[in-house]
């Protein structure tokens, strides 16, 4: 691969004559629920880790290769984020006791809606692929959720969101891990239960009036209306 994606790959140094061993270890704890339980990076974004025997084979393996370059330099999206900090840090006010990672990863994207004659949407997936420290020396203590293009508007609404979310489906008790600017913010925000989204409690306001029966205006003339 060139070489600014290769200095992007993990490189593991096995002993001699124990590669195979080692791929099928790492890929194993890859598929674990131990990684799952840290991430959601389905399998096919993990290319294989060395060539086989046979032509027909190493032709499948570095088109495997290429997709999955493909996949992770133009199929994903990452944001960051300085809402909260302790990622991993477990909130006992919660069921089961549960780390922030563990909410934020379990987060499922909303039911797409079905048009007449069109096919029949994907089920719900995860909105989140990861969610990391940032190694970013300018942005030490934020943290970056990586998703799919595909999910990327919903993503990043939910990101921007997050703790109003949280506090929808978990209580008050999600503010554990937010800062009091992200608290603060949720104090400005009102929840809409029709489209299941946080909205500004201006925008609550505006949707107030125009579902107000207002059928009357439509009766009045021209010169009453005009300003």
């Amino acid at each position: 691969m060139p070489p600014s994606n290769a200095k992007k790959a993990l490189h593991i140094v096995c002993e001699k004559g124990r590669a195979p061993d080692a791929a099928l270890q790492v890929r194993g704890w890859l598929a674990s629920p131990s990684c799952r339980s840290l991430c959601n990076l389905p399998m096919k974004f993990i290319p294989n880790f060395s060539k086989g025997q046979g032509t027909v084979y190493n032709m499948k393996f570095g088109h495997a290769v290429q997709k999955h370059m493909k996949l992770t330099a133009f199929g994903t999206r990452n944001s960051t984020t300085g809402d909260f900090d302790n990622l991993d840090s477990r909130c006992d006010t919660l069921a089961g006791r549960p780390s922030l990672r563990k909410l934020i990863l379990a987060m499922m994207t909303r039911p797409k809606p079905v048009s007449p004659g069109a096919p029949k949407p994907k089920p719900p997936t995860h909105v989140f692929l990861s969610i990391d420290s940032s190694t970013k020396h300018t942005k030490r203590g934020q943290f970056v959720a990586m998703y799919t293009i595909d999910n990327a508007v919903e993503a990043e609404e939910k990101l921007r969101n997050l703790l109003s979310y949280l506090m929808n489906s978990h209580g008050d008790s999600a503010t554990y891990w937010f800062s009091g600017s992200a608290i603060e913010r949720v104090d400005h925000m009102k929840w809409d239960d029709i489209n299941e989204r946080p909205i500004m409690a201006e925008e609550m306001d505006l949707d107030d009036v125009l579902d107000d029966d207002l059928d009357w205006v439509d009766s009045l003339g021209k010169t009453e209306t005009s300003f």
